[in-house]
């Protein structure tokens, strides 16, 4: 078992998982190692979120054509209140 030096302690990958300081799934956690993040960055940089930079856009162009929030979810395949959650607003009851 290889050992990973993070906070000035060493432990394997399964035991930095279960560290408090670590924000993501031991999966998650194994792929940053082999991709060579640094322990620290790889145990406390949270998941991104997952709507892409390219959905915020799309959202915001149809939302600015007219488009309701729940044609938009429906059209991009998103949960139904998603569209007004991406551009920050409330959805409708």
């Amino acid at each position: 078992m290889k050992l990973h030096k993070a906070f000035g302690k060493e432990h394997g990958v399964f035991e930095w998982s279960l560290d408090p300081r670590c924000q993501v799934p031991h999966s998650t956690l194994k792929q940053r190692i082999k991709s060579g993040w640094s322990m620290e960055r790889a145990l406390t940089q949270p998941l991104r979120n997952r709507v892409t930079d390219a959905i915020r856009r799309q959202v915001a162009k149809l939302f600015s054509e007219g488009m309701a929030g729940r044609e938009i979810s429906k059209r991009l395949k998103l949960g139904h209140s998603t569209a007004y959650l991406i551009r920050g607003r409330q959805p409708k009851a």
